[in-house]
């Protein structure tokens, strides 16, 4: 009895830190399958709200950005109903595991942003990378969505929205 109180303890112990560490497959975000593969422009107008020269020119801004500071800056499109996507919080989820996956900023920095639009869904979220999160809290960003992008999509106006919340984030962010 003497001997396996001690022995006891001993196995305890040792167990205790692979009981603590997490599957990589708990933490992975159940959307990881949905993700499109990354484009090689900044912005993915996969629900074809943009004209093409629309995407041109949003994408000619965010390029001209990331040239002169090294933020980058991802806006995406998606309708989402076919991705069995119902909720806030389902699109939220989404969002952040989009641009975690595209990996939109630098790495060393976290100087990315991602805009993520879905009209059919009437959501739209704006991700900040830490690097940039002094610049531009997720406070401000709801702002942009509320104050700016949202008023011009209520009047299907998608593109000026987005021209307006892009240059209200660069200006947060400069």
């Amino acid at each position: 009895m003497k001997l396996f109180l001690p022995c006891l303890l001993v196995i305890v112990s040792f167990s205790m830190p692979c009981c603590g560490q997490k599957d990589k497959k708990e933490t992975a975000s159940p959307f990881q399958s949905l993700i499109p593969e990354k484009p090689t422009d900044w912005v993915a107008d996969l629900e074809k709200i943009f004209t093409p020269v629309q995407v041109a020119h949003l994408d000619s801004i965010i390029n001209s950005h990331e040239a002169q500071s090294t933020n980058e800056i991802a806006i995406v499109t998606l309708q989402l109903d076919s991705f069995k996507i119902t909720t806030p919080e389902d699109f939220n989820s989404f969002s952040l595991a989009l641009f975690n996956q595209w990996g939109i900023g630098k790495k060393d920095k976290q100087n990315g942003i991602g805009i993520l639009i879905s009209t059919n869904l009437r959501q739209t979220r704006i991700e900040v990378g830490y690097g940039l999160e002094s610049k531009l809290t997720d406070e401000e960003a709801e702002k942009i969505i509320n104050t700016i992008i949202l008023p011009d999509f209520k009047n299907a106006a998608y593109f000026t929205g987005t021209l307006h919340g892009l240059k209200a984030i660069l200006k947060e962010i400069e």
